[in-house]
């Protein structure tokens, strides 16, 4: 892989110039820009995920805690829970202490919010990434037909195609063809699909970002594509111009 755009699908190890948010201020960003993401809400406290519960109706939801690391779902932050009830407990347990993953170290990391989804029925999982390739002066786009892996293990590795993008011509019909290609996607999804990588690109500018990833992509059963999971950095020196990803730091 290129080392200029590697991308090690960690919250711990973003370089100095970049500052990354929870995954639901990155879906926020996302439902801004037309980008699909399931519905859902955040909450910060067990009283407070019933009462999201109770906005997004149903008897089952996924939850999932919000924390800089990946691993999460290896290391029991992520759920599906059925009922009020294990929802409570699945809260109550989430918040009462440290979530240690892979990349957390021994002491963990607090859990204070929670995001909590409908469920999503979905066929297929994908991979897509887009972040700032320095080498080339100009962006490197991702993509794996198999999503929802760590991406730098071998089994990633070996099903990822590199789409490096020139920061003036940008995207190109071609680039388009081969990402289609590779991704596998039916003729039903070209279109869908043009239309996402549009508008995260188009985020990717306007919010000055310096990597944006989907993992996974997902192929829902009526042939639509959804952003199950959604990782955001922003390069720190642009900042001063984003008040509104400035105010989503961590105290």
């Amino acid at each position: 892989m290129n080392r200029g755009a590697q991308n090690n699908n960690s919250d711990n190890n973003n370089s100095d110039y970049s500052m990354n948010i929870h995954e639901y201020q990155a879906k926020q960003l996302f439902a801004t820009a037309q980008i699909p993401v399931a519905k859902g809400q955040v909450a910060h406290s067990v009283a407070a995920a019933e009462k999201v519960a109770d906005n997004l109706g149903g008897v089952a939801w996924v939850v999932k805690a919000q924390v800089h690391s990946g691993g999460r779902g290896e290391a029991g932050g992520v759920r599906r829970v059925e009922g009020k009830a294990e929802l409570d407990r699945y809260v109550s347990e989430l918040m009462s202490r440290p979530l240690v993953t892979r990349q957390s170290g021994e002491k963990g990391l607090p859990v204070n919010a929670v995001l909590i989804e409908e469920l999503c029925d979905y066929e297929r999982e994908l991979y897509l990434s887009i972040l700032v390739d320095r080498e080339r002066e100009g962006l490197m786009i991702l993509a794996s037909p198999e999503g929802g892996m760590d991406i730098e293990s071998e089994a990633g590795r070996a099903r990822l195609m590199q789409c490096p993008i020139d920061s003036v011509a940008g995207l190109r019909s071609h680039h388009l063809r081969a990402l289609i290609r590779h991704l596998q996607l039916d003729k039903p999804l070209h279109k869908p699909f043009a239309e996402l990588m549009s508008n995260l690109l188009r985020l990717f500018h306007e919010r000055d970002l310096s990597l944006v990833e989907i993992n996974p992509l997902v192929i829902t059963r009526s042939q639509g594509l959804l952003a199950l999971d959604a990782k955001i950095n922003i390069d720190d020196n642009a900042l001063y111009r984003q008040p509104k990803i400035l105010a989503y730091r961590d105290a």
